[in-house]
């Protein structure tokens, strides 16, 4: 299904119908049939020749139209009451109306002025606002290097099978929730039971397989019920689990109805895409459209949307010979080439964060996690705990990717750590 933004319609039964169709495809995965359409929402359907995106110009033109008379009215009765103040902000209305990304068109054309004249603004609202700006990652010493997850962004966590990803992107999730964040949480592998027992473990530090068993302890078990409370009280944190049908399409409509903050898509190489490019038969291409799709989502909706997605089957760690760049670096081996069967995941991800395990003996209850690729370079490699009695995935050692150097110290290495304040790199 085409995507169109939800401006470009008007209340009533107009808005009323497009809502109606875009729940109708989310949860069929099919469009209606006209008498469907007109049964349910009193809107009739007819035949053309032209095409979906004739009619979507046109939608976005009247949409431009609307708005730009009411501006024009507010600027002309500013004009006849002498309100030259109101005057300026009308016209500045104009303008931000002619730049929004509903209506600038495709061009995707800046001049250097504008360009430049957007890092000022940035810069300026990063000296107003200190701290972080955007959406924490979970780690505040992974959030020091790349200022969590910015709006527009599409990052990727990567790893082969069984590493955890699920339950990092899940401890990411819960850590934005925890920090105000609206979360939509989209899993094409795991039912909503499984994602639920595994949010209230991090929440609680309760081993998830102890409640699957039903083996807690009296206390243990009350103190579950005043995190279950606490939680039933948070903001909006939406599970959708994908039983493999589901589309990208499903999950910007989603994102049009529940406008979260941020949007997590486990597995989104098991994702539908929504209009398969020419030639888009094999798996590959299949997940190079989702990726781009994804994309569009977080850039259209300027939230962050964050993926997990498994390297190529041949990814696989280097023999003992090749071992001395993994001496520095323990995911040197993860490769961006490997991820997904193809390298638009590399190509259209602001960030990419690998996940190994961690070194013998320790390969069960410790993760590596790093960066593979920043938006301005950063690097970075942490060891994670990986345990579930309690639940911990928290930092325990950072390395520099370059030298092997594990800070014993704390002492930061200029150019590598940036700002990062080591004083909680060894978490208790």
């Amino acid at each position: 299904m085409t995507s169109v933004p939800v401006e470009y319609f008007v209340a009533g039964d107009e808005l009323n119908a497009y809502y109606w169709l875009k729940d109708f495809v989310r949860r069929f995965n099919r469009f209606p049939s006209p008498h469907t359409m007109v049964y349910k929402t009193g809107v009739r359907c007819k035949g053309t020749k032209e095409s979906v995106e004739y009619y979507i110009e046109e939608a976005r033109t009247r949409t431009f139209h609307n708005k730009l008379m009411t501006i024009h009215s507010e600027a002309a009765k500013a004009a006849v009451d002498r309100r030259p103040d109101d005057y300026i902000i009308a016209a500045k209305k104009a303008v931000a109306l002619g730049r929004s990304s509903l209506f600038a068109g495709d061009t995707g054309v800046v001049t250097l002025d504008e360009a430049l004249d957007e890092v000022v603004r940035d810069y300026d609202e990063a000296h107003t606002n200190f701290g972080l700006r955007g959406i924490t990652s979970g780690w505040p010493q992974v959030d020091a290097m790349m200022d969590g997850h910015q709006r527009g962004d599409l990052n990727t966590l990567v790893g082969r099978p069984g590493r955890g990803k699920t339950n990092l992107l899940l401890y990411g999730a819960h850590a934005a929730w925890q920090q105000g964040a609206n979360v939509l949480f989209v899993s094409m592998e795991m039912t909503s039971l499984q994602l639920g027992r595994r949010l209230l473990g991090i929440e609680s530090k309760v081993n998830p397989r102890l409640m699957r068993t039903g083996t807690l302890d009296t206390r243990t078990r009350r103190e579950l019920d005043d995190h279950i409370l606490a939680m039933r009280d948070g903001l909006p944190f939406n599970i959708v689990v994908g039983n493999f049908q589901k589309s990208v399409d499903a999950v910007r409509s989603l994102a049009d109805e529940l406008l979260p903050d941020i949007i997590y898509a486990d597995a989104s190489y098991l994702l539908r895409p929504e209009r398969k490019q020419k030639g888009s038969e094999g798996r590959r291409e299949n997940v190079s459209d989702v990726v781009e799709e994804l994309k569009q989502v977080a850039v259209e909706r300027d939230v962050p949307v964050v993926q997990t997605v498994m390297f190529n089957r041949h990814a696989v760690k280097p023999k003992r010979a090749d071992r001395d760049q993994d001496d520095r670096n323990p995911i040197a081996h993860l490769t961006m080439e490997r991820i997904g069967e193809t390298d638009v995941v590399s190509q259209v991800s602001s960030v990419i964060a690998g996940v190994e395990r961690g070194d013998p003996p320790f390969q069960d209850i410790r993760r590596w996690f790093g960066f593979l690729k920043g938006r301005e370079g950063e690097m970075g490699v942490w060891e994670l705990n990986y345990t579930f009695a309690p639940v911990d995935f928290s930092i325990i050692e950072t390395r520099d990717p370059l030298l092997g150097d594990q800070n014993p110290d704390d002492s930061p290495i200029p150019g590598i750590h940036g700002p990062m304040d080591l004083d909680t790199v060894v978490e208790e």
